[in-house]
């Protein structure tokens, strides 16, 4: 007979109730904090981008804009899949959580470094492959943000895994508010292609400094024990995030190599791209935030709790995407015309086709998150890879006949068809992935927008308020369904998240 005493049982299952309710507060806290920052760093950038483009003129920001976009890639190369590992092993190891930090610094260092040392060799190769006058010099000095993006990249990883979004949240404001900061030096300085790209690392290095001060490194040996595991986990999540990548540039890749219609159209097609890539704040504020939390759940053999961590971030990304569709697609060419001119106004019909696809996309990034929380990372990413030859396929078949709306189907093709895939195989390991009344109020709460959406007609400047009316429509049914509460527009008590961490 067991003399453990009566009332344990129900002990054990309070205590467990109690820390699944810290730890959802921990999910929607940090949600909320990297949303915010998310936004400050789009805002920030967003003014500095437009910034520069009047000062650099056409010709000097597409050359900055080409440097900016195949740095993007190989920073990408460099610390692909290490920070996401780094969260997936602390809640496994927590008493470790120091050697994980080191090994994963160490990983990034030897990779980062090696290939900017690679980089710096072939930079006038890759001068000549986009014809730009200095590019060789020009290419160098943007490569010197690769180390210093890695180790921050690091600390992101390292940050999530300890579930501290606070000071992940506020260095991305930093890094934001840095890089706005030293555009408008630029008014001193001078605007050149080389100046703006110093600016663009003097950013990354402001924010990585700011963590450096918040969260010193923990040492720096690394544990050849970690550093395997990191590497095998890393080359699984690694081969997921570039194979996404890969997925949401197909169309346009083969787009500008497979049509020979009217040039306008091409334009139009990535005017509206611009504005439906705005939905990928949802999956990047939420990612690290959800695979942190079941990684944390599991750990504590916590299967339900897990499920629950699925199921909000679901939640969380269908009422934005809804949002999205409903409120900038009802109002799509309106928008166009406004934020571009007249000219671009025929653009609206790919971004309403371009929005469910990266509404989509944000849901897939839950679902693939919550599987790599759960140790299934390389299944995501073979889900993923055996896309790719689909969606190029669609490409190649639809758009000599559709034009630019045939790239816009082979997007949704692709993220449509990923999301169906993936989503199976949470269902599968968690349950039902999405609560049937959210589906039922948000489906509602889209059917009454969309009305008036269609039907009153808004030009020049009232585009914006009455998309703004009809985001308050939105929210107000949510509301009355009881979907939302005041809940869900307040952070988590701070004190209740410390107390969980410890």
């Amino acid at each position: 007979m067991s003399n453990a005493p009566a009332g344990a049982p129900a002990a054990a299952a309070e205590s467990l109730s109690v820390q699944r309710h810290e730890a959802e507060a921990i999910q929607k806290r940090g949600t909320r904090q990297l949303l915010l920052a998310r936004a400050l760093f789009m805002a920030a950038s967003y003014v500095a981008s437009v910034l520069l483009a009047r000062e650099l003129g056409p010709s000097d920001f597409g050359v900055y804009g080409v440097l900016l976009a195949t740095l993007a890639w190989l920073e990408i190369v460099s610390y692909a899949g290490v920070p996401a590992a780094t969260g997936r092993l602390i809640p496994e190891h927590q008493d470790e959580a120091g050697a994980v930090e080191r090994s994963a610094r160490f990983v990034l260092l030897v990779t980062s470094l090696a290939l900017f040392a690679i980089s710096w060799i072939l930079a006038p190769q890759v001068a000549r492959v986009f014809h730009l006058d200095g590019g060789t010099w020009l290419f160098r000095v943007a490569i010197l943000d690769i180390p210093v993006a890695a180790v921050f990249q690091g600390y992101a990883g390292t940050l999530m895994g300890l579930r501290r979004f606070g000071p992940l949240s506020v260095g991305q404001a930093v890094m934001g508010t840095a890089k706005l900061g030293g555009v408008l030096a630029l008014f001193v300085a001078g605007f050149t292609v080389a100046h703006a790209l110093v600016v663009n690392v003097l950013a990354t290095t402001a924010a990585l400094l700011f963590l450096l001060v918040i969260y010193p490194p923990r040492g720096f040996l690394p544990s050849p024990g970690f550093v395997r595991r990191i590497v095998g986990l890393a080359v699984s999540m690694g081969a997921f995030v570039i194979s996404l990548q890969v997925l949401i540039s197909l169309d346009v890749w083969f787009l500008g190599s497979v049509w020979k219609g009217p040039g306008a159209a091409v334009g139009q097609y990535l005017a509206a791209l611009k504005i439906a890539q705005t939905l990928i704040v949802i999956p990047i504020v939420q990612s690290g935030v959800l695979l942190a939390s079941v990684a944390w759940a599991l750990a504590a053999r916590d299967r339900e709790g897990a499920r629950a961590h699925v199921l909000e971030a679901s939640r969380f990304s269908i009422i934005l995407s809804a949002a999205a569709c409903v409120i900038v697609g009802g109002n799509a060419s309106s928008l166009m015309d406004l934020l571009y001119s007249s000219a671009y106004a025929a653009g609206g019909r790919y971004l309403v086709v371009q929005l469910l696809a990266f509404s989509c996309f944000a849901l897939m990034d839950v679902y693939a998150h919550a599987l790599m929380g759960g140790g299934r990372q390389r299944v995501t990413a073979a889900v993923l890879v055996s896309f790719i030859p689909i969606v190029a396929i669609a490409n190649l078949l639809l758009i000599p006949r559709l034009g630019p709306m045939g790239a816009a189907a082979s997007l949704l093709i692709g993220m449509g068809g990923t999301t169906a895939a993936i989503g199976v195989l949470v269902w599968k390991q968690f349950g039902a992935p999405i609560a049937g009344r959210t589906l039922a109020r948000v489906a509602l709460a889209t059917v009454v927008v969309l009305v008036p959406a269609l039907m009153v007609p808004a030009r020049g400047g009232l585009v914006l308020v009455k998309m703004a009316a009809l985001g308050v429509l939105y929210l107000g049914v949510l509301w009355l369904t009881g979907e939302i509460s005041a809940a869900d527009f307040v952070l988590p008590s701070a004190r209740r998240d410390a107390a969980a961490e410890a």
